[in-house]
């Protein structure tokens, strides 16, 4: 992405964003169909079994605490509150277009992972659990929350920053983040593989519109 700051932008919410995510809605409902037969016919097995078995060769005691101390940077609990941190920041700075993106990245997916949790219900894996949840497995919500905040502000880093090699750093450091993040779910036993690529996927989505919005709405210059 070539270097161009975001200026001058104006309010974040109109009625071609409102249509794009109901389009959106839409294909999340797709997705909770299609989910719903290939997990009914046990089609995403050859992802979730072998990867599942690969973590279970890697744990070891140190391994298990370090992945246990990252997902916790995925948490709800830490995700809202730098979320709300982040949202105060830009209101501050008087940037409502970069706190309305955030707070609607973070908020969209949240409310995605919530809905198709309880609509599809699905059971998290069951041997070895190196954490206790309470909620249905797919989508991983540590996955989505991570994805939906880190991604939206290494965009913001990536239009508010010149220099090239800070750049590069946001955008290694965001995918190490969601990357380690979405791996620990898998390695501590509380997702199936396909619960953390779907996250990525559904929250993907999202987080492209959501970009695509600020982009219409701020000058670049």
């Amino acid at each position: 992405m070539m270097y161009t700051s975001l200026t001058l932008c104006t309010r974040f919410f109109d009625r071609r964003f409102f249509f794009v995510a109901g389009a959106y809605a839409a294909f999340v409902a797709v997705v909770i169909a299609v989910s719903a037969v290939l997990a009914g016919k046990g089609a995403l097995a050859f992802i979730d079994h072998p990867l599942l078995a690969l973590a279970t060769t890697m744990q070891s005691d140190v391994l298990t605490q370090s992945m246990r101390a990252i997902t916790v940077l995925g948490s709800g609990g830490v995700m809202a509150g730098l979320s709300i941190i982040g949202v105060a920041w830009f209101l501050y700075r008087k940037m409502a277009a970069h706190a309305s993106a955030l707070a609607t990245s973070v908020g969209g997916a949240a409310g995605v992972a919530a809905v198709m949790k309880w609509v599809l219900a699905r059971p998290r894996p069951s041997g070895f659990q190196a954490l206790v949840e309470h909620t249905f497995s797919f989508p991983s919500g540590h996955a989505a929350l991570s994805l939906a905040f880190f991604g939206i502000l290494v965009y913001f880093l990536l239009r508010h920053t010149p220099r090239l090699s800070l750049r590069i750093l946001a955008v290694v450091a965001g995918v190490a983040m969601v990357g380690a993040i979405g791996v620990s779910r898998i390695y501590l036993g509380a997702h199936w593989p396909s619960d953390v690529i779907g996250s990525y996927v559904l929250v993907g989505a999202w987080l492209f519109i959501v970009i695509r919005q600020m982009e219409r709405k701020c000058e670049k210059v």
